[in-house]
């Protein structure tokens, strides 16, 4: 018992240390300074983690599902034309994290996509399984549509241009979603 305690006292230390980090542009993140800024020895963070970039997922892994649970409330299955603030909040949160995305190297980089991706299409999943879709789309299997849309929203959010609001790609992803 007190093996696991030290254990995830250990491990959210070395999360802490990741995320002050990365939100220091100066610092490059590697192992040792990963080690020194939570004051382990480098063969704790090897014993914990077998890459940076498992380090950096772990240490993003609550930013990335508050991220994704923006859409837990989002009403797919009403009928309207402008986006629903979850899906707004969705961007706006995805261009909050960029500051710290931004620093990650291209193999951590599509190591949070991918996860954050699946945390979203977790969540879609479950939405539309329970009956909250958009319509029109009763012939597509429930977890191909969350799939398919989850990547379609983390790609646009991830890609977008410094001259796209959130409530701008919002709005151009509920008309993708929608369908018309």
């Amino acid at each position: 018992m007190d093996d696991d305690r030290r254990v995830r006292r250990t491990r959210t230390q070395l999360r802490a240390a990741t995320l002050r980090l990365l939100a220091d542009d100066s610092t490059r993140l590697t192992m040792a300074a990963v080690a020194a800024a939570a004051d382990v020895n480098r063969s704790t963070v090897h014993q914990h983690y077998d890459s940076v970039d498992a380090l950096i997922c772990d240490a993003l892994a609550d930013r990335l599902l508050a991220i994704a649970s923006e859409l837990t409330e989002c009403p797919f299955a009403d009928d309207r034309d402008r986006p629903p603030r979850q899906l707004v909040a969705l961007f706006d949160a995805v261009a909050d994290a960029a500051p710290v995305l931004s620093r990650l190297g291209p193999s951590a980089s599509a190591r949070v996509q991918h996860q954050l991706t699946g945390s979203l299409a977790a969540v879609l999943d479950a939405r539309f399984r329970a009956g909250q879709r958009p319509p029109g789309f009763g012939r597509v299997r429930p977890e191909l549509q969350a799939d398919f849309v989850a990547a379609g929203l983390i790609n646009l959010a991830l890609r977008r241009g410094h001259a796209d609001t959130a409530r701008r790609l919002a709005g151009q992803a509920w008309r993708l979603i929608r369908g018309h």
